[in-house]
């Protein structure tokens, strides 16, 4: 009879473990899985270089235009940081070199570029890669902006 029973119990907690682990995968298979979203504007190839100054916007909405405008106004205000960090940079080694030359006329601003200078220098941007994908009822956009060094200098 004892022998009865612990077979009976043990039968019962294989079963039940056993009913659990179907009910778990069930689950999986009746829920919604998140689609995976993989953008072809990635790598190193999209990164500022010794030639480009580059930036990454990214916009989700579920309007398409509204996810690629809002990726593209992300982007150039990206590569307006860039680039304003690109120009104080320079200025800054530039100071840095006149005061180890002794220059007596050292001044340091660090507002030195103002945003007229800067829109005028951010006038030849281009778009490299742009990209608007659909997934779990949205649309999500990155836009990648670049402009030549050569260009912000010569302004």
């Amino acid at each position: 009879m004892d022998k009865a029973i612990l077979f009976l119990t043990v039968a019962f907690v294989l079963l039940f473990f056993s009913a659990c682990a179907n009910l778990r995968q069930g689950n999986k298979n009746r829920l919604p899985q998140p689609e995976k979203v993989i953008f072809e504007c990635q790598g190193e190839i999209y990164f500022s270089d010794d030639t480009h100054i580059r930036a990454m916007g990214s916009g989700a909405s579920r309007n398409e235009s509204a996810a690629s405008r809002m990726a593209n106004l992300d982007a150039n205000a990206n590569l307006a940081k860039a680039v304003e960090d690109y120009l104080n940079k320079i200025a800054a080694y530039q100071d840095n070199r006149r005061m180890k030359e002794g220059s007596p006329e050292i001044e340091w601003d660090g507002e030195s570029f103002s945003r007229e200078e800067l829109n005028r220098s951010l006038s030849n941007v281009s778009t490299p890669c742009s990209q608007t994908l659909f997934a779990n009822e949205m649309y999500t956009s990155i836009s990648i902006v670049e402009i030549p060094i050569e260009q912000i200098l010569k302004d």
